[in-house]
């Protein structure tokens, strides 16, 4: 039952747990399996009852006592994502990203927070940061439904957006000059850039398009804090090829 809980195969190893605990019921390695694929599943009340059943057995139980409080600890970042998912759906976005964060400075790899913060990132038409947290959400999860949804989507409308946003926001604003730049995995530096360009081009209306060549570093997090929209993905855009470095 371990090793199939190990491969991932929850529904056997459930399976083979529960015919050993017909046999016999207050085998404590077989609770804690069980329990395990309860957490798994996200059956936190049942989880914590299976739990308590083997701290009634065993007090000092070491494994038992870890996993009760790191259902505590999935139950309080729970409340918190149900919490964000209520702003989202209330347009309240930055108290949604605010909620969002916190849990993600507690688990940095909570698929229920990524999905949720790539979500506003999409609703915001921010489209490579969400591209970013979606593939990273598939590489915790590959199977992952939600991920590969709004993947998908993103895909598919990414580039009539970004078009759109440009028959938008042409006429209405006369552009003295457009800086375009090319970066991959440069975020100090680019945020310096960034910083001095709106120090010295004071008075001078401009606009910036990047293009991204997929960072591993904080790159789309700079632009974000910098403002910046126009951001277009290296190989989508231009195909194979080393142009941004």
């Amino acid at each position: 039952a371990k090793q199939e809980l190990q491969n991932g195969n929850i529904s056997r190893a459930k399976e083979l747990l529960s015919k050993i605990l017909e046999q016999s019921p207050n085998n404590i390695k077989a609770l804690n399996n069980l329990a395990v694929t309860k957490i798994l599943g996200k059956n936190w009340e049942s989880a914590t009852d299976i739990l308590q059943k083997v701290l009634k057995l065993d007090t000092s139980n070491k494994i038992a006592l870890e996993n009760i409080k790191y259902l505590g600890i999935q139950q309080s970042l729970q409340k918190s994502i149900l919490e964000a998912e209520n702003f989202i759906e209330s347009k309240q976005y930055p108290q949604a990203r605010e909620i969002l964060e916190k849990v993600l400075e507690t688990e940095d790899k909570h698929i229920d927070a990524l999905n949720n913060l790539a979500v506003i990132e999409i609703l915001e038409k921010n489209f490579i940061p969400a591209r970013s947290l979606l593939e990273k959400v598939l590489n915790i999860d590959s199977a992952n439904e939600t991920a590969s949804e709004n993947l998908k989507y993103l895909y598919q409308n990414q580039l009539l957006n970004s078009s759109l946003d440009h028959l938008k926001a042409g006429p209405s604003i006369k552009i003295d000059v457009s800086v375009i730049l090319a970066t991959k995995n440069r975020a100090q530096l680019l945020d310096e850039m960034l910083t001095s360009l709106k120090t010295s081009a004071q008075g001078v209306i401009y606009e910036v398009i990047v293009v991204e060549g997929g960072s591993s570093d904080n790159t789309l997090e700079v632009l974000r804090k910098h403002g910046i929209n126009q951001i277009y993905n290296e190989f989508e855009y231009f195909g194979e090829g080393k142009h941004s470095w």
